[in-house]
């Protein structure tokens, strides 16, 4: 088996092996938050400073704007207009009528903005299968091409498309889908996608340029107060950016404690249980596991049925680093009894010194 899972190409929910770090799935600006890392090429942002004062609904309001700050970058100052010679008033023209005010849109309040996104989401979860990306290639593919979808959507779509053609091994195509993307004016959840994909995409060729990248996208998540967008981009960051991993998991702590909704609350999964893989390879066994249990934690309440499988995985494995091999045993053995045909769990049986295919007594 593979060592390192590749962060870009892997089913989200696989798992590593000995020495893994991961189960998932360039630079001046520094952006406040981050932990130490300039950011060398990240695009600059537009109209993006109005979109972060609103909080997220399901969110307490202090911690929301809290999590948003500690990712995002502080605000550039307007440039400053050159002083021009005032020109002299117009004589006051006799007051015409006033014209009605045009009707506006009524502005979209921040519950029914949590809402819209939780249910993009759930479109966007429907459609994938990390099996087989051919597959998710396809549909995503006719999503983003289908005129009955909204604009936003179909773009959202497209973002999807590109990382479905990352993980099919065609990242060219990938690139091409997300340079044809245009983000309207204050859309900082589109722009933070295309950067969360672009940024995806460069992990396995350019980590640099992928740290800052995915730095980017999480400011401008953060900014457009998607807490479910800047957990995916910091999750991202914990994996790649080698010495900081820690720091960027804290990050999305900090984040993740400003979530009642249960689709971003997923992200402690993976957060937890990465950094667990951090701590373990580091030779700090003890620490690790109580992040790997964490991870089962929050697996139980929130993750999917394989989360819940691979987060006990963990804990096996790494108490079998601790030499608590009985409860190693116990866990894998409950694990194998569950799912017989799991490598990983039949190598870990291996390990401690357990034929899975022998016969038991009880047999």
């Amino acid at each position: 088996m593979d060592d390192q899972t590749d962060v870009n190409t892997a089913d989200p929910d696989a798992r590593p092996s000995e020495g893994a770090t991961a189960i998932t799935e360039p630079a001046t600006a520094v952006v406040t938050g981050a932990p130490g890392v300039a950011v060398v090429d990240a695009p600059a942002a537009t109209d993006a400073s109005a979109e972060g004062s609103e909080a997220v609904a399901d969110a307490p309001a202090d911690a929301a704007s809290d999590a948003a700050e500690s990712v995002a970058a502080e605000p550039v100052p307007a440039a400053p207009v050159e002083d021009a010679p005032l020109e002299a008033a117009p004589e006051a023209a006799a007051p015409a009528e006033e014209a009605e005010p045009a009707a506006s849109a009524p502005a979209e309040s921040p519950a029914d903005r949590a809402a819209h996104r939780a249910e993009e989401q759930r479109r966007v979860d429907a459609l994938w299968d990390f099996s087989s990306p051919q597959a998710s290639v396809e549909r995503f593919r006719a999503a983003a091409d289908d005129d009955g979808n909204p604009p936003h959507l179909r773009a959202v779509f497209a973002t999807q498309l590109a990382r479905a053609l990352g993980l099919a091994k065609e990242p060219e195509e990938a690139v091409e889908v997300l340079d044809a993307i245009e983000a309207e004016p204050g859309d900082g959840e589109l722009r933070a996608r295309v950067a969360l994909e672009r940024g995806r995409l460069a992990t396995t060729s350019d980590r640099a340029h992928a740290v800052a990248t995915l730095t980017y996208a999480a400011r401008e998540a953060a900014l457009a107060a998607d807490l479910f967008l800047a957990l995916d981009a910091l999750h991202m960051l914990a994996l790649i950016d080698a010495g900081h991993e820690e720091e960027w998991a804290e990050e999305g702590f900090a984040v993740l404690a400003a979530s009642r909704e249960p689709r971003v609350l997923r992200w402690g999964v993976a957060l937890h249980n990465n950094l667990g893989w951090t701590l373990h390879d580091a030779g700090r066994a003890e620490e690790a596991l109580a992040r790997f249990e964490d991870a089962s934690r929050y697996a139980e309440r929130f993750g999917t049925a394989e989360q819940r499988h691979v987060a006990r995985w963990a804990i096996g494995r790494c108490l079998r680093t601790l030499d608590r091999t009985e409860e190693a045993l116990a866990i894998q053995q409950e694990l194998h009894e569950a799912r017989p045909d799991d490598g990983y769990v039949i190598a870990e049986l291996h390990e401690l010194g357990v034929s899975a295919g022998a016969p038991t007594i009880e047999a």
